[in-house]
């Protein structure tokens, strides 16, 4: 036995107001409870004073409760969205909050945790790599890629989006974890770090690792600090002033 931690004590005296409240309607007197945990599952057991009856006692586990509890209000942004794109919305309403932005087929949220931009849409795409899922949630940060390496990235993994002139990478998945491996990969081959082929195959094994319940360090969080507006690429000029005035005094003179 030992005792409960401090969510447990949360949930435990929401589950005690819920049971005394029950406790009276059905005209069971005063409830003697007990808080404890067995192993590192947290019990809650309460008899009523009135009965001594065996029959009369309740136990269960704190946990079942939580698990029976209705899950979080859906949001009414998405009613009308598929499947699909509704349910990978939801999860970045479940982590984040409402959006900052709303249309009717796109939600977003400005500096949400890690990211510069999230942005869910309506529309999702089929994505066999590296097993068949639907992408429709883009997270954004701010980084210079090298020119040189946008071929590379490109070959990686198609969801990954390099905006040179905007300094920004962004990388489309279903969920939050997904788009933390892929971008984190990217700085990899961006850095050196891996070749496309080894981060391909790594992106393989994470996906799969997190299934059978191994770490996943890669899904956790963003591994290297994100860029600012200086990772905007404005390029170079080649055209100057003078020679926009020639071509278009050369526009005029051809009428």
């Amino acid at each position: 036995m030992g005792l409960l931690s401090a969510p447990h004590r949360i949930l435990a005296a929401n589950l005690l107001a819920v049971t005394t409240r029950l406790a009276g309607r059905l005209g069971m007197g005063t409830l003697g409870i007990a808080f404890e945990s067995v192993g590192r599952v947290p019990y809650m057991s309460f008899a009523p004073a009135l009965f001594s009856s065996p029959k009369r006692r309740l136990e269960f586990s704190i946990d079942d409760w939580r698990c029976s509890m209705p899950s979080k209000q859906k949001s009414r942004h998405v009613e009308d969205w598929p499947e699909e794109s509704r349910e990978a919305a939801q999860l970045v309403i479940d982590q984040y909050g409402e959006p900052d932005e709303i249309t009717d087929t796109q939600l977003t949220w400005h500096r949400p945790g890690p990211w510069k931009r999230i942005v869910a849409s309506k529309i999702f795409y089929e994505h066999n790599f590296p097993a068949p899922h639907n992408d429709s949630v883009e997270a954004v940060i701010d980084y210079r890629v090298p020119p040189e390496k946008f071929s590379e990235l490109a070959e990686f993994d198609g969801s990954v989006i390099v905006e040179r002139t905007a300094g920004e990478v962004s990388a489309r998945c279903h969920d939050e974890q997904a788009n933390f491996l892929a971008i984190n990969l990217m700085h990899d081959i961006a850095t050196g770090t891996k070749s496309v082929d080894q981060a391909r195959e790594y992106y393989a094994k994470e996906f799969v690792d997190y299934r059978r319940k191994k770490p996943t360090p890669y899904m956790e969080k963003l591994r290297f600090t994100p860029g600012d507006s200086s990772a905007a690429d404005p390029d170079v000029r080649i055209l100057s002033d003078e020679d926009l005035e020639n071509a278009k005094r050369e526009g005029k003179e051809r009428g």
